[in-house]
């Protein structure tokens, strides 16, 4: 039997263990003979399936065991007990010792029972022993990776699943075909793909770990993910819904935005090469056939007119040239999966290659109304991603990303219609490789009809320009090649009458507080058909068929619309709004008050590590408690408590929160006794994570632990509130360590809701993060009842009384005590101040709502148009998407600035980049400048906040804080500090951001300022102010060092130096570098600074040759460039350079204007007071030299 036909029985297999009855036929791809033999096999199949019936006879029979079953399908029927144990012993996959023993221990006496036993003892694989039972023992080791099974095959090689022989780590290997390492091209386009695959580092895209030969086999070793790709997704579970289809296509597009912006295109996407892990995760798969664009007039290694990819998803014009195809090519195959995931079918049918080619080249998108539940909007972005002209498509994934987003929330989360879900999907199991097409199946009771429309080839669209001549001639040469000429015949999709859109529209605050959660039902007046619609946000789209509705709820139960019945028309759009007018009474807040002898509450849950946890309880600090008492816990021996102790020698109280070890066999403590005073009402919350847990009081950080969750010693029991579980089987009581005091709101959240410090709730609402919600509002009875909608009801015992609460003591709202590294005022967002392109110094910066997200390459900068003066804190909440390198921040000091770095050096180090001009990787160690011991990790969101405090004398001190942890600080003066040269701003003092060879999105920009500090947003037309002052002329000490002309002040600089030590200089000086303003000045300068090249004050973006001064004015004048200059082709060289004559040795008449990067140290200052031709003391402020 081969491995195709059994392989295809174990999925029918799988089937009808699940009570499903697959089509053998479509099971076999359209392959009658193939299908044939599925029907004998699963003929004789049928006839032993009582052996897997709940009462199996088999001890009374003495049947062969599964495994033996398993294994005569897997071995050819003559082969012998000793043939199999010589190729065991060649293949050297099971070990001698283990093999002799095994035979000892057993009646072994056919290679049947052996084979059997060996995969009941999972020492071989089904693979495994179904290639050594054929004697295939070469290839089953390769290196240091042992192959368990055969995942793929693709054009460029078959795809293993592999384990590391020493670290037992599970992998996929990627071999190149034997017949391809004769072909040197074979050999190079495998090297590529390594070199390619090692450059990518993303959440969403497979990471590639080691490449390597053996045994004459070129292979490389990629993560191997558990999962199914989207294609075997959908054929065994049918469409997608809408929701889930869009999260799977927005995960591919983040993969490809970030594998765009270094130059590669995939040119293969399609649903089977994405990969959906078991954690809900898109991988793309096969990047290795990526093009590197790199531009280069190199001999590429896909030829001109070689076609690669498959039909069914392939661009138009991929199919004439895959090697001139760009991102937009990828972006038309992410449309052509979408269309699959939602339908269960290719866009274009055909039961050719060229019918499917004809389909791309000549007919519009088929629409997605196929499915009643996709918007406009979606449908929309749809058909823009496949518009048959690249140009008419999204220029890039970002785009399509953030259109995408603004649709989320609004889409359903429900299966397709019974209808569509059992529509036969096409197979998508073509390798990867040269054209491709997926096997043509005919609809089986789709609504979706297709027919030959005569007159499509007259009103054909028609083409223009470059896309007349690329479409309309190399396409039609394509087909010729083939052999094959069909006529324009196009294919018209007819469908039933279109749906209209329903906008349900939802009060913020009535969603939050009662709506959330709940279900409008409509009900059509004619077909009585009823259509629940979830509120879960503000705004609810959904598709209808046309007609009259009525709601089905009752007035009473407090969900209000403002209409009582609506009519839907086709195409067209309707809303209604949804209130929430409650008939109950006021509600009046409660709290229990726990004896501290026998009262608690059983909740119907517990905590088993399996997710992350946050627990908030609100309850006021108590008064008398007992010495020690646990308000919320599973056990005392094991699991996790909270508690309330009162220490012994002053009575001061502490709260503490315990889990158990199981290395040390005991309860490990993060506690704090830093309460507000008995009987205030208090905020006390627990994070729990897979490394640490964390303390909050009223919003601010107090302790936390690491201990890894492999070493919590956690049970199956369920929480206990105002006591613990008792361990003591023998006593009667059901709790212990009881809690002596009131508790009025209990929270539980089954994620990790706070990573830094936050302002605090007293009265907890509902959200989508709510796991279990106790508000205390019954007042009477036995049952606490949860809010959450979970039906989480915990049950009450002993005879705690319900206290009524005061008025106020649920609307809380009081300042939490301050951190040490709290500064005073509000924070100022930042963020919302950056515009684009203006602000951007290099890069490609660009917004995604409101975020900010950075490019890849090199040094990427931006600066933010806010001075500051005085102490401050900066706040910033981002998340490295991609990349494994740095983000730093730009901050100023009294005279310059320095930068606060995180993941740098390759993402080792984290902290203050230059002291003593001293970079961060050569401070000595250990020093709280640098943290080594931090990583960031990609995808996930960090707040980190930098308090910086500046005395009179110059003193600093400087506080960085990650996630409310101490990350890295410096105390000392500031004039020991500088920013990196690399980094350089316009101004040494500005704000900015810098990234290096990783892209970051950025969350939160935000500044807070103390009492007595200053700052003020920068115009982008003129940054003149107070905060960079420049005087009227030098001190007298520096005055007799100047040279005068036309009225102003200048000073040659003796000695070449940096830019941003030149601008240091002229802002401890209230100086500017020099502005030159007309021919006669740069004379003037050039005959003070012979033979010598210097800095001047302007500057410009990494991307135009709009030239600015110092203020961000533009430039009045710029004098001749030297050859070649200003070039757009270095992108780091934005500052500009006057060279006088004899600058250059080898020609001594070569002068003139250049640009180049802050960082060479051969360049001088010249420094200029007073004000430049045109300015007045009313358009940029002075201050007088001291």
């Amino acid at each position: 039997m081969d491995d195709r036909l059994l392989e295809l029985l174990e999925q029918w297999e799988e089937a009808t263990s699940n009570g499903k009855q697959p089509n053998l036929a479509t099971l076999a791809g359209g392959d009658a003979q193939l299908a044939a033999q599925l029907q004998l096999h699963a003929a004789a199949l049928k006839k032993i399936a009582w052996l897997d019936c709940a009462k199996s006879p088999a001890h009374e029979l003495r049947l062969p065991s599964v495994q033996s079953l398993s294994s005569s399908l897997l071995t050819p029927e003559d082969l012998t007990l000793e043939t199999l144990q010589a190729n065991l012993a060649a293949a050297e996959i099971v070990p001698p010792a283990k093999l002799i023993e095994l035979l000892k221990s057993r009646r072994i006496k056919t290679a049947h029972q052996l084979a059997g036993l060996l995969l009941e003892k999972d020492l071989i694989t089904r693979f495994q022993l179904r290639s050594i039972a054929h004697g295939k023992t070469r290839g089953l080791k390769l290196g240091r990776y042992v192959i368990l099974d055969k995942i793929g095959e693709g054009g460029m090689g078959q795809v293993f699943k592999a384990r590391h022989s020493k670290m037992g780590r599970i992998v996929a290997l990627k071999v190149l075909p034997r017949a391809a390492m004769s072909k040197s091209q074979g050999i190079e386009r495998f090297n590529q793909e390594m070199k390619v695959a090692a450059k990518l580092r993303h959440e969403n895209i497979v990471t590639a770990f080691d490449a390597d030969d053996a045994e004459g086999l070129h292979f490389f070793v990629m993560e191997y993910v558990e999962g199914r790709d989207l294609s075997s997704v959908v054929r065994k579970d049918g469409p997608l819904s809408v929701a889930k289809a869009v999260d799977c296509l927005m995960q591919a597009a983040q993969g490809l935005e970030y594998a765009h912006e270094v130059g590669l295109v995939h040119r293969d996407i399609k649903p089977a090469n994405l990969l959906l892990d078991n954690h809900g995760i898109v991988k793309i798969l096969d990047m290795g056939i990526a093009r590197i664009q790199t531009g280069a007039n190199q001999a590429g290694l896909t030829q001109n007119g070689a076609v690669m990819g498959t039909v069914d998803f392939m661009a138009p014009e991929q199919a004439i040239d895959a090697k001139t195809v760009t991102v937009a090519a990828d972006l038309y195959s992410l449309g052509c999966t979408f269309y699959y995931l939602l339908t269960g079918r290719p866009p274009f049918a055909g039961e050719t290659l060229m019918v499917k080619l004809l389909g791309h080249r000549e007919q519009p998108p088929p629409p997605l109304t196929v499915r009643s539940d996709v918007p406009p909007e979606l449908e929309a972005i749809y058909q823009k991603c496949m518009a048959m002209l690249p140009g008419d498509r999204y220029p890039s994934a970002t785009e399509l990303i953030a259109d995408l987003e603004k649709l989320r929330s609004h889409l359903s989360e429900t299966p397709p219609p019974r209808a569509l879900s059992k529509l036969e999907t096409a197979s998508d199991t073509s390798p990867t490789s040269f054209l491709e097409t997926q096997p043509y199946l005919p609809a089986a009771n789709s609504s979706l009809q297709l027919s030959i429309d005569p007159r499509r080839k007259k009103n054909k669209r028609p083409l223009s320009g470059r896309g007349a001549s690329f479409y309309g001639g190399a396409i039609v040469v394509a087909l010729l090649f083939c052999g094959a000429l069909y006529y324009g015949a196009g294919l018209v999709l007819k469908f039933s009458t279109p749906p209209g859109t329903l906008v349900v529209e939802i009060e913020p605050d009535a969603l939050a507080a009662d709506v959330g959660n709940q279900e409008l039902t409509l009900i059509h007046e004619t077909t009585k058909k009823r259509t629940p619609i979830q509120l879960v946000g503000t705004e609810q789209i959904a598709q209808l068929l046309p007609g009259k509705y009525k709601f089905g709820f009752k007035t009473s139960e407090g969900l209000k619309t403002d209409v009582n019945e609506l009519t839907i028309l086709s195409g067209a759009e309707s809303r209604i709004r949804v209130s929430w007018e409650s008939n109950e009474k006021p509600r009046v807040a409660y709290a229990l008050d726990f004896d501290g002898v026998d009262d608690y509450v059983e909740l119907p849950f517990g905590y088993q590590g399996d997710t992350p946890l946050t627990i908030e309880i609100v309850m006021p600090m108590p008064v008398d408690p007992l010495p020690g008492g646990t308000y919320l816990g599973t056990t005392e021996v094991s699991g996790v408590g909270l508690d309330i102790v009162k220490q012994g020698d002053n009575g001061k109280l502490r709260a503490v929160v315990a889990v158990r070890s199981k290395q040390l066999n005991q309860y490990l403590k993060i506690e704090t006794d830093e309460l507000p005073p008995p009987g205030t009402t208090t905020n006390i919350t627990a994070v729990f994570n897979s490394q640490e847990y964390r303390l909050y009081i009223d919003g601010k950080l107090r302790s936390q632990r690491s201990l890894a969750e492999s070493d919590r010693l956690l049970n199956a029991l369920n929480f206990v509130l105002g006591a613990s579980v008792s361990n003591d089987l023998n006593s009667p009581l059901r709790f212990d360590y009881p809690y002596k005091g009131k508790i009025q709101q209990l929270r539980v959240s089954k994620t990790e809701r706070y990573t830094a410090d936050f302002t605090p709730q007293y009265q907890f609402n509902r959200d989508d993060q709510t796991f279990a919600l106790y508000r205390f509002q019954e007042g009477e009875g036995t049952l606490l009842k949860d809010s959450s909608g979970n039906n989480l009801h915990g049950v009450i015992y002993g005879n705690p009384p319900w206290v009524p609460l005061p008025q106020d003591s649920t609307s809380i709202s009081r300042p939490s005590s301050p951190s040490p590294n709290t500064t005073d005022g509000d924070w100022i967002d930042l963020l919302a101040m950056i515009q684009l392109p203006e602000n951007a110094i290099q890069g490609n910066w660009r917004r995604r709502g409101k975020s900010l997200l950075s490019g890849v390459n090199g040094f990427d900068r931006i600066y933010v148009p806010y001075a500051v003066k005085g102490n401050y804190k900066l706040a910033l909440e981002f998340t490295r998407v991609g990349g494994e390198d740095m983000l730093s921040v730009r901050l100023p000091t009294t005279r310059g600035c320095f930068d606060f770095l995180v993941g740098g050096y390759g993402n080792k180090l984290a902290g203050i980049q230059k002291i003593d001009l001293i970079a961060l990787n050569q401070i000595p160690l250990p020093s709280d400048a640098v943290n080594n011991h931090f990583k960031l990790a990609n995808g996930k969101r960090y707040r980190l906040e930098i308090g910086v405090k500046i005395a009179a004398n110059g003193e600093i001190e400087i506080d960085g804080v990650l996630d409310g942890r101490h990350l890295a600080g410096w105390q000392g003066n500031d004039n020991r500090l500088s920013g990196h040269p690399v980094n350089s701003l316009p101004e040494v003092r500005m704000l900015g951001l810098i990234t290096f060879s990783s892209k970051y999105e950025i969350h939160k920009l935000e500044i807070q300022l103390p009492d007595g500090a200053e700052g003020r947003q920068l115009s982008n037309a003129d940054w003149g102010h107070h905060f960079y002052p420049v005087a009227d002329e030098p001190i007298p000490g520096l005055a007799k060092r100047c040279k005068i002309w036309n009225g102003r002040f200048y000073l040659f600089g003796e000695g070449p130096m940096p830019l941003p030590f030149a601008q240091e200089v002229a802002q401890l000086h209230q100086a500017r570098l020099v502005t030159i303003s007309s021919p006669e000045e740069e004379a003037f300068l050039v005959a003070n600074m012979p033979n010598k090249a210097f800095w001047t004050a302007a500057w410009r973006h990494a991307d135009d040759f709009d030239w600015r001064d110092d203020r961000n004015r533009p430039l009045k004048y710029v004098g001749n460039w030297l050859p070649g200059q200003p070039d757009l082709s270095k992108n780091r060289e934005i500052f500009a350079v006057v060279s006088a004559p004899g600058a250059f040795p080898d020609d001594p008449a070569f002068a003139g204007w250049s640009q180049s990067a802050a960082s060479p140290t051969t360049i001088y200052p010249v420094y200029e007071w007073g004000e430049e031709p045109g300015e007045t003391s009313a358009n940029i402020d002075r201050k007088a030299p001291e």
